[in-house]
């Protein structure tokens, strides 16, 4: 759901704490079985990285769903209600109404979160990532061995094959701004939380696109569209256009929205809440004014006019040259391309 903490009590480093934005969208995704591990004899279910669905890095930690005190928990072993040591095991930020339920789909609905209160009737969606039959795959794809596996000319991925195959090259009509996937060198799309990462290529003024000098952007700045979670995001890489792709690559590789601050770090623009693959016909906004009479997301500008109209629309006629600051093979892995981008299939579970 789109519930907010805004002042979560956070343990960046042993000992150390501060106050951060909790948006719980941005610990959506795949949530994998750690083996045989049990908690009060349940299985137990860790976040896993945004970019490859595999174990985080040091220092970051994912969160866990699991069962504790007679209710399936989301808790995270670094965010607390409080800075008391007399925190329950649980520590919980989400929790099921009481149950005995030993499968996770199986507990009941109607969540409590933490959001510096208890709030009830919060919204949250577990899905496993197997199949029964090709339906459970949309029928864009076979159910094989409990998997799907999405066919490669359906145009669609996913847990279930339900996401379309995006647009390599979208647009926007208020200042002819082009944006392009980025693409690794074997010509596989950069991708975070399930979704591809844009990149600004063109645009009549790059300052254009962020209102003129509202963030003081550079021409030596590199300007990125990326999925959070639930909502695609503007971010400004202060001079990211002079940073190799290696070392953008191995930042890529252990993004996480909440942990690198993805909303007050160099965002500029932010999305409505949305599901789909590609931010095609979703409507935007320049973020302006920030401060706490103005709530968590700031005042918001729309990008698009009218509203529901969406700031961006598919270009995939267009001639693409690689942009300052990426290799020569994102002009080849351009050409290669059809009108549609296939992604790689991934197991996706939103709690």
């Amino acid at each position: 759901g789109e519930d907010i903490w805004e002042k979560a009590f956070v343990e960046i480093s042993p000992g150390q704490y501060d106050h951060m934005v909790l948006v719980y969208s941005y610990f959506n995704g795949v949530y994998m079985q750690e083996g045989k591990e049990r908690h009060e004899g349940r299985p137990v279910y860790r976040e896993v990285n945004k970019y490859m669905n595999g174990p985080w890095k040091h220092p970051k930690v994912g969160a866990e769903i699991r069962y504790c005190d007679g209710a399936w928990v989301f808790t995270h072993p670094n965010i607390m209600k409080s800075n008391s040591s007399e925190e329950s095991d649980c520590n919980w930020l989400l929790r099921s109404p009481d149950t005995d339920a030993y499968n996770l789909l199986e507990a009941p609905g109607g969540w409590s979160i933490w959001v510096g209160v208890i709030m009830d009737d919060a919204s949250i969606k577990t899905t496993c990532s197997g199949c029964n039959t090709d339906t459970d795959c949309n029928l864009h794809g076979q159910c094989i061995d409990g998997n799907c596996n999405c066919r490669s000319n359906a145009g669609y991925y996913g847990l279930q094959c339900e996401l379309e195959d995006p647009c390599p090259v979208i647009a926007g009509d208020l200042f002819n701004d082009v944006w392009s996937i980025i693409y690794h060198e074997d010509c596989e799309p950069v991708q975070e939380y399930g979704r591809p990462v844009y990149a600004l290529i063109q645009s009549d003024d790059v300052r254009n696109v962020t209102e003129a000098n509202m963030y003081n952007v550079s021409q030596d700045d590199l300007i990125t569209l990326v999925f959070s979670g639930s909502r695609w995001f503007v971010h400004n890489i202060r001079s990211g256009k002079n940073v190799s792709f290696e070392d953008r690559e191995k930042f890529a590789k252990e993004y996480h929205a909440f942990w690198d601050r993805a909303y007050y770090n160099g965002t500029m623009g932010v999305s409505d809440p949305t599901t789909k693959s590609y931010p095609v016909g979703v409507d935007f906004y320049h973020v302006g004014e920030r401060g706490p009479q103005y709530g968590p997301l700031g005042v918001l500008y729309p990008m698009q006019e009218p509203p529901g109209k969406g700031a961006f629309r598919c270009d995939n006629n267009r001639t693409i040259v690689a942009p300052e600051g990426f290799g020569s093979w994102m002009t080849s892995c351009h050409n290669q391309s059809e009108t549609r981008v296939h992604m790689d299939h991934s197991h996706w579970v939103t709690p």
